[in-house]
């Protein structure tokens, strides 16, 4: 986290306060350790860039039900389940396109015809 950023706890009040700017803030003190996060597993900068925007946009969203003890811990967890969620569907999806391509052309061809 960079030095002039306020610590956890005036973060977290402050979105649970409904302030607009700490989700910035937020943005700024942690954006690019989460992008780092996800970008290291995911190799992709528009993916990595999509789960950050992601877990800011859900933290604004859910601020009043959430209980945050550490916004550092959560932010990490956060992301790290959003990047193992990426990969799954990413791999379910090699694997449909996998069997697809597997898939004898007179199946394809005849399995909706009425």
């Amino acid at each position: 986290m960079p030095n002039n950023c306020k610590g956890d706890q005036h973060l977290v009040d402050a979105l649970y306060n409904g302030h607009e700017t700490a989700i910035t803030e937020i943005y700024y003190c942690y954006g690019k350790k989460l992008l780092g996060i996800a970008y290291s597993h995911l190799q992709d900068k528009a993916k990595a860039e999509k789960i950050v925007l992601n877990i800011l946009t859900e933290l604004w969203d859910k601020r009043a039900i959430l209980k945050i003890n550490s916004l550092t811990d959560y932010l990490d967890t956060a992301v790290k389940h959003a990047v193992l969620q990426a990969i799954h569907r990413q791999k379910h999806a090699e694997k449909i396109t996998e069997e697809l391509l597997q898939t004898p052309k007179e199946a394809l061809n005849t399995c909706c015809q009425y």
